[in-house]
């Protein structure tokens, strides 16, 4: 059995360029650094379906652009998970760092839309028009993921 472990990017958004994972290769006990390169696989995208909903695909790995912080860019597969670890520390990547969308209001400025709902019930503008005091408020919070306790994986014989 191989442990992985997966070299990530530290910007929020970049271009990738030449990613040199020799050094790492030639570690003693790594049996595999694999990039985009190397994977023949199509990127995944949620089958989620519903009023609003618009899929977005997910690499594997990230290819020629990162678009967020601690997006995968390499896989390395050694015996131990220390060898791993040590031969990610060897995995160098070239990052040209871009302008990350950082709110709310520039994402949908830039069309960065993955949902969106609207609904009401009653007559809400005639209860609005009856009401004898009425307030608007912005509200904000920070960023908000769903980040499940069970892991996703499998083990083979």
């Amino acid at each position: 059995m191989m442990a992985l472990a997966f070299v990530r990017c530290p910007h929020a958004h970049a271009t990738v360029g030449v990613i040199d994972a020799a050094a790492a290769r030639a570690l003693p006990g790594v049996a595999a650094v694999l990039t985009a390169e190397d994977l023949e696989t199509e990127p995944l995208s949620p089958g989620l379906t519903g009023q609003g909903f618009v899929p977005t695909a997910w690499p594997a790995l990230a290819a020629a652009e990162v678009e967020y912080g601690g997006q995968a860019v390499a896989i390395v597969a050694a015996e131990s998970a220390s060898i791993a670890a040590d031969a990610r520390a060897l995995v160098q990547v070239a990052y040209t760092p871009r302008r990350a969308v950082a709110g709310i209001d520039e994402a949908l400025a830039a069309g960065q839309l993955l949902v969106r709902r609207t609904g009401s019930h009653g007559e809400v503008e005639a209860v609005f028009a009856a009401a004898p005091l009425t307030f608007t408020e912005t509200f904000t919070h920070g960023r908000c993921a769903a980040v499940p306790m069970e892991p996703r994986g499998v083990i083979a014989d």
